[in-house]
């Protein structure tokens, strides 16, 4: 191919990558005017150049409270690292430039129609609750395609503010051209070789996808036609498949730990489509046939399955099997959950009034706090682990890798 041919076939892919349909469940949207009541963006339109970096500033983070007594026997050492971490972030906006007017304000932009395949996810780390959700590229998907180098654009020219001012955020060893080696995660993940750790070409990069809060300020849900404070439960979207139009909120650059991080969580989205996960329970003959081999096998499970949840209620409730002393001679003692451990405890042989002179059969029953001081295994709340990813197939296509990446200057 001569020069003439590679620059003609440079202009045509750029080309392609500006004038990229805007294409939503089938329906084309390109030519559909949207109207915005502040100023929003779409991945095909972002510029780099227009992202605008306040000041590095210091910022709070939120620490665990800690007992009187961990603080006491904390040395000076740790006190003295403690305080050399520094946590900073500089804040982000865009010159949105509507018209021939420049209309800055917070960097919102909106990406192409993306898949969750295993709904919203909820992690618990301390008393940090964060909700995200998992989406897998197709790259064969131009709307995809065009989204990631989008996201390259703006790693990119933000890598370059953030090399300017690395001193002021004590990272003297960052370099734009190797931002991800030297500190700067790139939002998107690609698959690698577990042993040369190179991307595995043809593979399908993944983003997780932060949310906002969970409480009452959340990434609203919104479907077309719904009404102006209509939105979607989150409940109904942990676990479920569905399709959606995010929009995107890039605050600001986290810096802490001499790393960096781009500050992206989805604002709102529209869902498009919405359906429950497909995992059924497929081996339900085989289920009935052991029941009929051997009907106790069944009661057997049952037991065993409320002892765990009675185990379980132990564990997340420790004082709630303390017996209380009666202070009055009215005064009713609060019952215990020795009914609830052990339902085999109740003697039917012998009336109540005359207990039996033999120690029962089975071994004494014990209260919650009893059963966490002899060992109990404490029992956690399963979150489920993504499955493996499987790549899709690509047909004379070139996988955009972070070493194809350009670096705006």
């Amino acid at each position: 191919m001569n020069t003439d041919e590679q620059t003609e076939q440079t202009e045509q892919t750029e080309q392609e990558f500006t004038s990229s349909t805007f294409t939503v469940s089938g329906i084309d949207l390109t030519n559909v005017e949207i109207i915005n009541s502040d100023p929003i963006t779409r991945y095909f339109e972002l510029d780099g150049e227009r992202i605008i970096y306040s000041k590095v500033r210091d910022m709070e983070v939120p620490k665990e409270e800690k007992k009187e007594e961990e603080k006491k026997e904390k040395n000076e050492k740790e006190k003295i690292e403690e305080d050399a971490q520094k946590y900073m972030r500089v804040d982000v906006t865009y010159n949105h430039a509507i018209g021939n007017f420049n209309v800055k304000g917070d960097l919102f932009f909106e990406g192409p129609e993306m898949t969750a395949p295993y709904g919203l996810k909820c992690r618990i780390q301390g008393k940090k609750v964060s909700w995200s959700v998992l989406v897998i590229f197709d790259i064969n998907d131009m709307g995809h395609v065009t989204y990631i180098a989008s996201m390259e654009n703006m790693h990119g020219s933000t890598a370059v503010h953030m090399q300017s001012i690395k001193g002021r955020i004590k990272i003297p060893l960052f370099n734009a051209e190797m931002a991800e080696a030297t500190g700067f995660k790139f939002p998107i993940v690609y698959p690698r070789d577990e042993e040369t750790a190179e991307i595995i070409e043809g593979s399908s990069p993944m983003q997780w996808i932060n949310l906002i809060g969970g409480g009452k300020y959340k990434t609203k849900f919104t479907f077309p036609g719904a009404a102006k404070d209509e939105v979607i439960d989150w409940n109904l979207l942990v676990g479920a498949k569905f399709k959606f139009i995010p929009c995107f909120h890039y605050s600001h650059v986290y810096i802490g730990g001499g790393k960096m991080s781009m500050q992206i969580k989805m604002s709102s989205a529209v869902v498009t489509d919405l359906e429950p996960n497909n995992v059924v329970a497929r081996n339900i003959g085989t289920a009935d046939a052991l029941a009929r081999a051997d009907p106790k096998i069944g009661e057997k499970i049952r037991e065993q399955i409320e002892q765990m949840k009675n185990m379980k209620l132990a564990h997340e409730n420790p004082d709630a099997g303390k017996n209380l002393e009666p202070s009055g001679e009215n005064t009713v003692s609060k019952p215990t959950f020795n009914a609830l451990i052990n339902k085999s405890a109740k003697s039917s042989s012998s009336p109540p009034s005359s207990p039996p002179s033999s120690p029962p059969s089975s071994p004494p029953t014990k209260t919650p706090s009893q059963l966490l001081k002899s060992g109990t295994p404490s029992i956690k709340k399963l979150m489920g682990n993504t499955p493996g990813l499987k790549s899709i197939p690509v047909k004379n296509q070139q996988t955009k890798t972070p070493g194809n990446r350009t670096v705006h200057n």
